[in-house]
């Protein structure tokens, strides 16, 4: 082996993106969660190894579960999505989760849903959690380098 694949870097960008559908007891909701802007990734912690004269392969993924997490900064965070829920239900109701609507929840009270005091409502706090979705080789993290809306 002549090393190993310590420095990946990666930019995410992505126009529309987290459509879908959850189920909560009897009620469904529905979500889009639009980013507009990119976030850079950097000193990605991967396992690829390269051997001399070869070519190796690393996995980019994009863990899309980071954005229901209860917590920001435990090291195992529970998922949660009736926060969510209630957003639309103190909402217009419709069964589909706004970016509007999340910014009505305060999460400032509620339990889990630490964020460092980086976020107050629950739009900012799924964007904060954005910046952890990036990862290389299967679990391996990436640190967030700049978001660019």
């Amino acid at each position: 082996m002549i090393g190993q694949l310590s420095s990946t870097s990666f930019l995410w960008s992505l126009d529309k993106w987290g459509l879908g559908s959850a189920v909560l007891g009897a009620a469904t909701k529905t979500f889009q969660l639009g980013f507009t802007d990119s976030t850079k990734y950097a000193d990605c912690h991967g396992t690829t190894e390269l051997e001399p004269d070869g070519e190796a392969t690393t996995e980019l993924t994009i863990h899309a579960d980071h954005l229901f997490y209860d917590d920001y900064t435990a090291n195992d965070p529970g998922l949660a999505f009736d926060v969510f829920a209630g957003a639309d239900d103190n909402g217009d109701g419709d069964g589909v989760i706004t970016w509007e609507e999340m910014e009505a929840v305060d999460i400032t009270g509620l339990d889990g849903y630490e964020s460092e005091g980086k976020a107050a409502d629950l739009r900012a706090y799924v964007e904060l959690l954005a910046s952890s979705l990036g990862h290389v080789d299967g679990e391996p993290h990436c640190e967030m380098v700049t978001r660019n809306p």
